[in-house]
């Protein structure tokens, strides 16, 4: 359940009217191409136009909404075979990012990861899927940190915003999603323990079957990679 806006504490604004918005995209409340505007996002939430600026603003940085100058923001939309290309990008470079963090994170990076991780073993017992997707994605980018390549983390950054919507796609099989979870699980002891090469390849088995469990590519329209 996604807490009101006014129950929060500690968050801005800005933050708050970001983190509603991100989740309507995330959760197919907005569809692709949707037109996101100031007015619309002020009378929906009850804000004034400066936290709704900023938050397209916000969302438009990590590739959710594009800014065009005749129409304003709208929920971006990639071609199929963008989205193919990229997840393909994202497996190789997360698997990498692995590698590099078992061998260069300090103890406690991997502390954090590790935390996380039981963070989000709760959240899957709570069957919370909001917290559980904010979470993994909290772990992946923690690893990319750790890895300590910071061209690496670039490039990651900028071909991953394609894919933040498609990466939100809810387990609706309570197989597919404990398979999810045991493998996250592998994933933090493989690091905790600095086994590189295992969970270089652990993490490019993750994304792979995570697209699979997602059925991103026959909503494509295209055939999944052998």
């Amino acid at each position: 359940m996604e807490p009101a806006l006014d129950t929060l504490e500690n968050e801005s604004l800005t933050e708050m009217t970001a983190r509603r918005l991100r989740t309507m995209i995330l959760t197919g409340e907005l569809s692709e191409g949707t037109r996101v505007t100031e007015i619309g996002l002020t009378e929906l939430l009850g804000i004034s136009r400066t936290p709704a600026r900023e938050a397209i603003r916000l969302l438009s940085s990590e590739g959710l909404l594009v800014v065009t100058a005749n129409r304003g923001a709208e929920v971006v939309s990639y071609s199929a075979e963008v989205i193919r290309d990229s997840i393909e990008v994202v497996e190789y470079l997360e698997g990498v990012a692995g590698q590099f963090a078992a061998q260069r994170a300090t103890d406690g990076e991997i502390d954090e990861i590790c935390s996380l991780t039981l963070e989000m073993q709760a959240a899957f017992r709570r069957r919370d899927k909001i917290r559980y997707y904010t979470l993994n994605q909290d772990i992946h980018n923690a690893i990319l940190k750790a890895s300590h390549n910071q061209v690496l983390i670039e490039e990651h950054r900028r071909v991953n915003s394609r894919l933040f919507r498609i990466r939100f796609q809810p387990n609706d099989s309570e197989t597919r999603w404990k398979s999810a979870m045991d493998e996250h699980e592998a994933i933090s002891r493989a690091l905790e323990e600095r086994r590189a090469e295992e969970l270089g390849r652990l993490l490019t088995e993750h994304l792979s079957y995570a697209w699979r469990r997602s059925g991103v590519y026959p909503q494509l329209g295209i055939g999944e990679p052998e």
